[in-house]
């Protein structure tokens, strides 16, 4: 038993003398502060907790009940990643993922844009890809030659423009799609981009 100086604690004492009374049980307590118990305590509970994860990830098949929006995502498109071209505009975890799910589909080269470009260059060199600066020319030049774009950011305004993607699909041979793939909330790409007006295959989850 803690004492934290909360009547929850004082409740199980008495339950506990309850309990011995009727069991005949004798039971022992031991009352620390507050600062103790969590440190010692939950310390060795969070540590256990890591250790019962670690177990269940390489004994079981847990990761592979449910699929990640990404890998969702990226089969919708319906489009061959070997070899790809795959533009990825944003650095954090999902960015991460779908970095992490590109690669092991032998996508071609990865590159990895970001408002902040030693975080996007953190990311590139851990996927073995290219960071690049996050500037409209850049992108649009960089999107002018992918296969995928996977956009994940967290900014509130478009990130994908009108604009861009007009000059990224801007004499594109036929049958030759821009895959865009949107799971940024709000939205990254322009509403204005449809897939009726460009030639691209647009897939948005938020």
């Amino acid at each position: 038993l803690c004492w934290a100086a909360w009547d929850p604690a004082n409740a199980l004492v008495e339950l506990s003398k309850d309990f011995e009374t009727k069991n005949g049980v004798t039971m022992k307590y031991e009352f620390v502060p507050w600062p103790n118990f969590a440190d010692r305590v939950l310390n060795e509970l969070f540590q256990r907790a890591l250790r019962v994860g670690k177990r269940a990830h390489a004994e079981t098949d847990i990761d592979h009940v449910s699929r990640s929006i990404i890998g969702v995502g990226l089969d919708l498109l319906d489009r061959p990643l070997a070899g790809a071209r795959a533009l990825i505009i944003g650095a954090g975890s999902m960015s991460a993922l779908g970095a992490a799910t590109l690669r092991p589909a032998r996508a071609g080269e990865l590159v990895i844009s970001n408002r902040t470009l030693a975080r996007a260059q953190r990311l590139a060199d851990q996927v073995g890809g290219t960071a690049i600066p996050f500037e409209p020319d850049d992108l649009a030049a960089v999107m002018a030659t992918a296969d995928v774009v996977v956009t994940c950011t967290g900014a509130q305004q478009r990130v994908l423009t009108l604009e861009q993607v007009v000059r990224a699909t801007a004499g594109r041979p036929a049958g030759r799609q821009l895959a865009i793939l949107d799971v940024a909330l709000p939205r990254d790409t322009d509403p204005e981009v449809r897939e009726e007006r460009f030639p691209v295959l647009l897939r948005r989850f938020a």
